[in-house]
């Protein structure tokens, strides 16, 4: 018992030789393991290393030549024959070549440990039925086991080790003869057993991904020596041993390949590389994005990894900080900061600071009044030449009416996020880059531009002929006609055209924020959504409904009042 936790597997400075005819193989070095109640604790290594030895000794297939192995406070070396037997019925083994009766059915194959401790007939049969409907093979009880695929007999194997209802489960390898879907099932079928049995688990592997997807607790292996230990959220964050390193190297890429340090090394830019890497609740700091706001600092993602470690996660991020020496600095302080928490925090509100709401508040202002008004003077033009220009307009020009109304229909046709990806390359060429909230003005005006071109054509559409015949009686020219007699009279109808696309606008705008333009889209989805922050996800919902709301009306408002004026 250590802190209130039960102890089930000890194995205390463990040394164990094999003598051959190439001479004598150290095959466990001063070895030191502690297996708690509960734990899926999984032992990796390469060939070679003393996996299997060391597993073969808590089930006393091996005895150490010195040092102890103590499986739920008995010391094995102390047990009798008798003893050790009775001590073995608790501790369950899978087998990585499954060791079953290939002349047998699955039935007898599951029955041999019962039958062997002479259990009668009926628990005998009710046990093994309990424990097929368990692993998922009821309908090969009666099938030969030569019959079945390697999935099919390892779980065989597993349902085997459970007729005993142990409180250990012993896994040799028991994955590495199977492919990755069934490897994956088998895993699934481990844990469940761990966490609906109250097994505790004891696995060999040389796949870092089978201690990643279901290990709380590891030790690495080699030569003989177990180099690291601890939780699998430490090991995996901060390998210490080379072999360590490696074995997570496979799961975790933490490496930049050299095709793209070539290309970044052709840069003329003062530049670092940084990694950083975001374990468990450190993933919801913002430290890329506060980066980003560090005045005259460039970021570069280089690379990026996320993985799942039972039920944390770990992200690592490598970035090119481009720069001078000074901001490059800055930058590197906040990430320090960051990482050892040293930086006051800022009160939050749903998760988030007051400072990064406000700033995504003000973003998506700047990108809906910049690409309105951007846009309402591009629209008006648009449906002017409409208006005026088709057959029996004022200023009749078809070529031109056709042209207008056919660029309109297209854009239209287009959903605005394809619209944004679209067109990178022109927002590019216009304000030097894709990301930002001024980027994204480009794609909001060209989406809102006819857009807003159609509802005002059809506003201009409504007026009375009669006052435009009027306008043409009294001599007024096309500009005279525009300023005093169109635009005045149908005001009204423009205002509610400009409400509905400033509404357009606001779901455009998130939209835009996904890919990198900021506002109040980004909050809801990165800080939101992604990180699962649904008070933060309500409270973007509620105060776009009513800013919607209060836009309406205000819209409905002074039409109205337009209206009655006119």
């Amino acid at each position: 018992m250590i802190d209130g936790v039960m102890s089930m597997i000890k194995v205390e400075h463990a040394n164990k030789t094999f003598s051959g005819k190439y001479g004598t193989v150290h095959a466990l070095q001063d070895v030191s393991i502690h297996v708690e109640k509960g734990d899926i604790y999984g032992i990796i290594g390469f060939s070679g290393a003393g996996k299997s030895t060391l597993i073969r000794l808590v089930n006393g297939l091996e005895t150490p030549d010195t040092g102890n192995v103590i499986v739920q406070g008995e010391n094995l070396g102390n047990l009798k024959k008798t003893q050790l037997r009775k001590l073995r019925r608790k501790i369950g083994m899978v087998f990585q070549q499954f060791n079953l009766l290939e002349s047998k059915t699955v039935y007898h194959n599951i029955a041999l440990p019962l039958i062997l401790e002479k259990a009668p007939k009926e628990e005998i049969d009710k046990k093994v039925k309990e424990v097929l409907r368990f692993v998922e093979l009821e309908d090969k009880k009666d099938v030969y086991v030569s019959q079945l695929s390697g999935g099919q007999k390892q779980r065989v194997g597993i349902a085997r080790a459970l007729t005993t209802t142990p409180d250990i489960l012993l896994c040799d390898e028991a994955t590495s003869a199977l492919d990755p879907q069934t490897t994956e099932s088998i895993l699934k079928l481990l844990k469940k057993i761990n966490r609906e049995m109250g097994v505790t688990i004891l696995l060999i592997t040389h796949q870092m991904q089978v201690v990643q997807m279901i290990c709380n607790k590891v030790a690495v292996m080699e030569n003989g020596q177990v180099v690291e230990a601890g939780s699998v959220l430490d090991v995996f964050g901060k390998p210490q041993a080379p072999v360590t390193r490696r074995f997570v190297q496979t799961v975790v890429n933490d490496q930049i390949p050299e095709s793209i340090l070539s290309l970044v090394k052709e840069q003329k830019e003062h530049f670092r590389v940084e990694r950083l890497k975001f374990i468990g609740s450190s993933v919801k700091r913002p430290v890329i994005s506060d980066i980003c706001h560090v005045d005259g600092i460039v970021v570069n993602i280089l690379g990026a990894t996320v993985q799942e470690l039972q039920e944390n996660v770990m992200c690592v991020f490598i970035l090119q900080l481009i720069g001078t020496e000074e901001k490059i600095l800055e930058a590197e302080k906040q990430i320090n900061q960051r990482k050892s928490g040293g930086d006051l925090m800022e009160q939050e509100y749903f998760g988030v600071s007051l400072e990064k709401l406000l700033t995504s508040g003000g973003q998506t202002l700047y990108m809906v009044a910049w690409s309105l008004i951007i846009g309402t003077i591009i629209g008006i033009i648009l449906a002017l030449i409409l208006v005026l220009c088709r057959k029996g307009g004022l200023i009749e020009n078809l070529i031109l009416y056709n042209i207008v109304s056919i660029y309109i229909n297209i854009v239209r046709s287009i959903p605005f996020v394809i619209l944004l990806v679209a067109i990178m390359p022109l927002t590019r060429a216009i304000v030097g880059t894709t990301i930002g909230s001024t980027a994204s003005l480009v794609p909001l005006v060209i989406y809102i531009s006819p857009y807003l071109a159609r509802l005002m054509e059809n506003s201009l559409l409504e007026i009375n002929p009669g006052i435009l015949e009027a306008a043409e009686a009294m001599g007024a020219s096309t500009w005279q006609t525009i300023r005093y007699f169109l635009l005045p009279e149908t005001l009204g109808s423009i205002v509610l055209a400009l409400t509905t696309g400033t509404i357009g606008l606001l779901g455009a705008s998130a939209m835009a924020g996904y890919v990198g333009g900021g506002g109040v889209g980004d909050l809801a989805l990165t800080y939101g959504y992604q990180r699962m922050n649904t008070p933060l996800m309500i409270f973007t919902v509620v105060v776009l409904v009513v800013f919607v709301q209060i836009l309406q009306l205000a819209g409905n408002t002074i039409s109205r009042k337009l209206r009655q004026h006119r």
